[in-house]
């Protein structure tokens, strides 16, 4: 979920959440868990529209820094 939608507000909701939403599950995907996790709902907002998700390097140091193609 996006920040937008967390937020609960009435703004335009656009095709920026969903490039968020696949940020999200390509993170999901590298680092091997969500971006965001809570104990409750609320919390689980509260974190989505405050907080930057960990660098998930710092969860597993063995992610490249860059991708390179290969020739």
């Amino acid at each position: 979920m996006s920040p937008e939608l967390a937020m609960a507000r009435r703004v335009v909701i656009d095709h920026r959440t969903d490039i968020y939403s696949l940020g999200a599950t390509l993170y999901e995907l590298l680092a091997a868990r969500p971006a965001f996790d809570g104990h409750d709902r609320q919390e689980l907002l509260r974190r989505i529209t405050l907080e930057d998700p960990t660098p998930p390097r710092q969860i597993d140091p063995t992610i490249p820094r860059t991708w390179r193609r290969s020739s």
